[in-house]
Parts: structure tokens; C-alpha cells; sequence
């Protein structure tokens, strides 16, 4: 992460150094601003009305990778390059003095991933050849709208922000599928995640991750596999009770209490939380703290079914969340949620988590929400 930080730093700092600019031009191509960037089927999944698994459609099978974000493809053009020169371009894109990408390239184009959704950024390219940067300007580009925006992290399943930018804000806090190799150990490959996906992994600049897993699960180790601040944090997943589970060596609700204490603390953002395949605790994590962002119960489905558009293995159903049988006495942490005290969502998630039932302090509730409010 270091080295994408200097990279960063060596990239800005030639704004000073750069070559006359006279010789050179280049121009980018208009950005369209109702590109589409989620495939045909996320779209139609999202514009339904109902999103019980039931109704989705045959590709929405937990067996795909439909989920992520195309790419933006971006060009340019460039006039009186020298014909007997071997030129490369180095594009940056920087919002908020945060470095979403860095890319290298011979062609007079880049594809774009992990971008922030309906966000301005700062296009800068740099044009190299005898050994030194000859050329650099900056551009404004707008990012488009969207649903979710999801993460591509090679060899890393499932893996989005919780911020779209209108309750909660981007590039804070992330989900995903775990790391490493699942439960299974494998002295050749232990980590999934490629190097490529580190470098992918570093541009998001996360700080934190908060692992659920149980021990059992873990492939090679207590610490995170890229070297980031590290939680241990295991979640039984028993019965659909991952809200209050409270048997033998697994304490949920205590477990639940240290995430969002450690989630109130601004040092430890970005963050990245996950369990195995990213689906159901992962998925009660980001219930809780989406509703208390205050996401109303059709966003907190939607979610959840989401990881179907993505190789979970098998599918999550909305009765994963929410049983509609005895919905009083059922432990589902929707169940669990909705019959606690208060009028809405975010004010029932608000009480229940700082009741005896989990004891976050009311103080620590307040900081998370001012961290991650958009």
C-alpha cells in the first residue's frame, strides 16, 4: 500500500517537472452520463418490485459473476506525438486527494473499475517516452449512478461498498468473501487473492479488516493475509440465530458489540468485513449497520440477495433475513430487529443494539453514524 502511496506522490510531483506542453496535445472523449454500468440482469432484477429469490431470474443463481460494475472505458486523442518514439501513458484518477487507480498503458484508452458511483473526478495523464515525462495535463470526468457499487479484487468473491454516496459515504466501509481460501487448506495457494488483487486491494486504501469467521474456517492464520489492522471477531451461524447466539465457545452478542465498538473508532476506517462467502453473517453485519444508517427493509433485502449475482455456491434467501412464520418469536436478526423498541428501522437497530441484549454504548452508535453518514 506504501508503494501506491509514493507512486502517487512521484505521479503529482510531475505536474512541476513535465515538459513543455507546447508540441503535444490531447483531448478526451466526451463521458457519456448515462453509460450502463451494471449487466442487463442486475437491472432487471433491481427494477422488480418483489425480491424474494422465487421471483429472480434463472441467472441470478449463486453461480455466476454478474455482480460486478462494467468498467469505464475512457480514450483520448493525441496530436503531434513524435512517430519514431515509443510512448506510454500513466493515468491516474484522484477524488478528494484519494487515488481510486493508476494505470499504465501504449494505447490511448483505460478501463476504469472501483470507481465511486456519481462522482467527479480529477483524470490526469502523463505522456512518457525518452525516459521522462514530456507531457501532462488534467481532465474532469463524472462518474454515473448506480445501485451498488461493487468492488473487482482479483480472486476476492463478493466484495462491494456499503456506501452509494446517499446514506452512507463512499471508500468507508466495505463487505466481501473472505481472502483466503475458504475452508480448505492448500499448501500451494493458502491466500485467494491474486497480486494483482493487492494492487487492486491498495488503491482502496483500507486500513481495517474484521474477520467473522469461526476457527475452524480459518485456512492459514489469525492475522490478516495483507497485512492490514486486524479484528478477530468469529460468529456461530447456527439455526438462523447469527444476532443471538449465545452457546458454548461462541458469544455472538458480545462478538457484536466489539465490531461496532470497533467500527466507532474514525482510526480504523477504511474498513473491510467479512466471513466465508460474504453472504450471512457478513450479511447480519451489514443489516445492522445499514439500518442504522437508516436503509428502509426493501434497500436491506436487496442487498442481501445480491451475493446471488456472484459464486456463492448455493443462494440466500429473503427468509434468511426475515421469516414470515411466527415472525414474533423467530430469531432471525430481521425478526429479532423488528421486534425490538421503536417506530422505525434505523430507531429499532438504534435501541436494540445499545439494550442489554448487546450493550454497544450509545456513544459508540453516534460516532459510527457521524463516520459514515454521506
Amino acid at each position: 500500500m506504501k508503494k501506491h502511496l509514493l507512486t502517487l506522490l512521484l505521479l503529482s510531483s510531475l505536474v512541476a517537472c513535465a515538459g513543455e506542453k507546447a508540441a503535444i496535445t490531447i483531448s478526451v472523449n466526451p463521458f457519456i452520463d448515462n453509460v450502463q454500468i451494471h449487466s442487463t440482469y442486475v437491472k432487471d432484477w433491481l427494477n422488480q418490485e418483489s425480491y424474494d429469490y422465487s421471483d429472480m431470474d434463472a441467472h441470478v443463481n449463486a453461480r455466476t459473476d454478474l455482480g460486478d460494475n462494467f468498467p469505464l472505458e475512457i480514450t483520448w486523442n493525441t496530436e503531434n506525438l513524435p512517430n519514431n518514439k515509443t510512448v506510454k501513458y500513466v493515468v491516474k484518477f484522484v477524488d478528494n486527494n484519494s487515488q481510486d487507480g493508476l494505470y499504465e498503458t501504449n494505447e490511448t484508452k483505460v478501463n476504469f473499475i472501483n470507481y465511486k458511483l456519481n462522482t467527479k473526478y480529477q483524470m490526469i495523464i502523463a505522456v512518457e517516452f525518452d525516459k521522462k515525462v514530456q507531457y501532462l495535463d488534467t481532465f474532469e470526468i463524472t462518474t454515473p449512478d448506480g445501485y451498488f457499487r461493487t468492488i473487482t479484487i482479483d480472486g476476492v468473491n463478493n466484495f462491494r461498498d456499503l456506501g452509494d454516496g446517499k446514506l452512507i459515504k463512499q471508500g468507508l466501509i466495505y463487505r466481501s468473501a473472505t481472502l483466503e481460501n475458504n475452508t480448505s487448506i492448500d499448501e500451494d495457494n493458502p491466500v485467494s487473492i491474486s497480486e494483482l488483487g493487492r494492487t487492486q486491494l491498495g488503491y482502496l486504501q483500507i486500513v481495517s479488516e474484521i474477520d467473522l469467521r469461526k476457527d475452524e474456517e480459518k485456512a492459514i492464520t489469525d492475522g490478516s493475509v495483507v497485512g492490514l489492522n486486524y479484528l478477530k471477531a468469529p460468529l456461530h451461524y447456527g439455526g438462523n440465530n447469527i444476532l443471538t447466539y449465545n452457546q458454548d465457545d461462541y458469544h455472538n452478542p458480545e462478538t457484536i458489540k466489539n465490531i461496532f465498538e470497533f467500527l466507532g473508532n474514525k482510526d480504523n476506517y477504511p474498513v473491510d468485513f467479512h466471513c466465508v462467502r460474504g453472504t450471512d453473517r457478513t450479511g447480519c453485519i451489514a443489516f445492522l449497520i445499514k439500518a442504522l444508517m437508516g436503509y428502509d427493509w426493501e434497500a436491506l433485502y436487496r442487498d442481501f440477495l445480491f451475493s446471488n449475482f456472484y459464486n456463492i455456491g448455493s443462494p440466500v434467501k429473503k427468509d434468511n433475513v426475515y421469516y414470515e412464520k411466527n415472525p414474533a418469536t423467530n430469531t432471525r436478526y430481521g425478526n429479532v430487529i423488528d421486534n425490538a423498541n421503536g417506530e422505525s428501522l434505523k430507531e429499532k437497530t438504534y435501541n436494540y443494539l445499545s439494550s442489554d441484549a448487546v450493550g454497544v454504548k450509545t456513544e459508540t452508535l453516534d460516532s459510527i453514524i457521524n463516520i459514515l453518514k454521506a
